[in-house]
């Protein structure tokens, strides 16, 4: 007598399905065949769509020396009024800014081999100054819309300067200095520096107090420099200790 293995039941000598269930009898010798099993959802399994990248700003064509090819490209300033635009471009044979507006075109560059230094910054300029003139147009602006209808219109005039002049106070800043040992001074250099520390917080870093780490920075900047720069990538391991 034999039992089905799906069910339990038992099964007639002889027959072929199983009486309660239905199931086929495996005969002896040819098991039935075993359907797959699916594997199993992985969580890590889903891999998240890769962002498109940025494309590339799309600067002034150039026309390159021998064996020189375009590593990377930035739009490294932008302004509305007067509409123009500045791009850094870096070769592997030269480091370029190229600057051109409505009706006029600046260009200027230096080798690579030669860069010695780079000096960025970016924030805001804020024109205290203007700000104050504005609103004390602005008030002004209100006595005159009580002095009659017919001062309206001047008024509102004086109000219009003040709103601008408030608004006109707060412009970005970018400045891009890059030195050259082959030069003196800076052959490329972009924008102008913050006026002022009003919206300039990372300033304060340049004259903050003293950390735990500042007296062994002193100690071995130079020491690590030299290091690094007469023996590569073997001083890593040196100083990663």
């Amino acid at each position: 007598m034999a039992f089905c293995e799906e069910c339990g039941s038992r099964i007639p000598d002889g027959a072929i399905q199983c009486p309660a269930c239905g199931a086929r009898v495996k005969e002896p010798g040819n098991p039935a065949p075993t359907p797959p099993t699916p594997p199993a959802p992985s969580a890590t399994s889903f891999t998240p769509p890769t962002p498109p990248r940025p494309a590339p700003a799309q600067g002034p064509k150039l026309i390159l020396a021998e064996n020189e090819k375009v590593v990377r490209q930035y739009q490294c300033s932008d302004i509305k009024r007067p509409r123009c635009s500045g791009y850094l471009i870096v070769t592997n044979k030269r480091l370029l800014f190229q600057g051109k507006g409505t009706t006029s075109r600046i260009s200027k560059e230096v080798v690579l081999d030669s860069v010695s230094g780079l000096d960025c910054y970016y924030g805001m300029n804020i024109n205290i100054p203007g700000i104050i003139l504005g609103v004390l147009l602005a008030l002004c602006s209100f006595m005159l819309f009580g002095a009659g209808s017919q001062m309206i219109f001047p008024g509102l005039i004086v109000l219009a300067l003040g709103v601008l002049l408030v608004v006109s106070s707060f412009q970005k800043s970018f400045c891009l200095s890059v030195y050259s040992s082959k030069a003196n001074g800076s052959p490329i250099t972009v924008g102008t520096g913050p006026k002022t520390l009003a919206g300039n917080g990372a300033l304060y870093t340049l004259a903050s107090a003293p950390t735990p780490d500042t007296d062994r920075m002193l100690d071995e900047l130079g020491a690590l420099v030299q290091d690094l720069q007469t023996l590569g990538d073997h001083a890593i391991e040196k100083w990663s200790k």
